[in-house]
């Protein structure tokens, strides 16, 4: 009669472990299989900067930069764009020399886990239709492709840069405030902002939270003051020297550094801001 109750106790025991382990894989398997979501995100940079910017320069050049997190195997997308600026500011895109598209103003990023991003997707390549871009609100544009033979692999997670757009926002007038944002715009029979799909062909809805939008001034405070330290003097003279002819850093702002007002940035504008702090020359101002 020991033996038998001990036997029992034994397994009730045993029978509560082995659901342990039931509950416990399943939990796992289940953590393993929820998705973590689709989700694109998008902000601006300085062209040649990776600190995310939280207002624009007219006359600077920028980027805006798309983040993609997915962690299936993608087998076709589709991006949706749209340009605008409530207040009437006007942009130009800049044509890149690997660019997609007609204008050529998006290109892949070189290292990301999405590079080279034609290649995977194998049947189209990556596509652009330019249904508007030139650069009066609004520009509106499609990117996507799709894959027959090969996919994004799984893991995508967390959220990684792999397009970018380039562009030049303004002109502006000294005082004027601007807006410029990015937007999905729906598209195709279902009305989707974004539409991603595995290799089943099932479709999957995006996260997106935008609008994302910058306000847009002139970065002219100083004329002449390249290095953006507020002085106006020998230092800005030496600063562009280094640009122009050894590839130093840029002007801080590009308009500070055209002192001659010429519109360029040139070995003119360091004979002006020489002629100025030396012969009493005239005084740089914002072009």
């Amino acid at each position: 009669m020991l033996f038998y109750e001990n036997n029992k106790s034994s397994a009730k025991r045993h029978g509560f472990y082995v659901d342990y382990y039931i509950i416990f894989f399943t939990v796992l398997l289940l953590a393993a299989t929820t998705s973590a979501g689709y989700i694109i995100n998008v902000d601006a940079v300085r062209t040649g900067s990776f600190e995310p910017v939280d207002s624009l320069y007219a006359n600077v050049d920028y980027e805006f930069r798309i983040w993609i997190e997915t962690d299936q195997c993608l087998g076709s997308m589709i991006l949706t764009w749209q340009v605008y600026s409530p207040d009437a500011l006007t942009w130009e895109w800049r044509s890149m020399p690997d660019g997609f598209g007609t204008s050529g103003f998006v290109t892949n990023v070189p290292g990301a886990k999405y590079y080279p991003v034609e290649s995977i997707f194998d049947m189209t390549g990556w596509l652009m239709t330019e249904f508007d871009t030139d650069g009066i609100s609004p520009d509106s544009f499609t990117m996507g492709g799709v894959s027959m033979f090969d996919c994004w692999p799984f893991g995508f997670t967390p959220l990684e840069h792999f397009l970018s757009m380039h562009f030049t926002v303004g002109p502006l007038d000294v005082g004027e405030v601007r807006t410029l944002c990015i937007d999905s715009i729906m598209t195709g029979p279902g009305g989707a902002n974004f539409e991603y799909r595995d290799w089943t062909g099932d479709v999957y809805p995006w996260t997106f939270n935008g609008p994302f939008c910058w306000p847009v001034t002139r970065c002219c405070i100083m004329g002449g003051d390249p290095n953006g330290d507020g002085g106006g003097g020998v230092g800005d003279a030496v600063y562009l020297i280094s640009y122009i002819f050894k590839g130093g850093p840029d002007p801080i702002c590009f308009e500070e550094g055209d002192a001659n007002s010429d519109g360029t940035v040139n070995v003119g504008d360091v004979v002006y801001i020489i002629v100025h702090v030396f012969k009493g020359g005239p005084r740089p101002e914002c072009p």
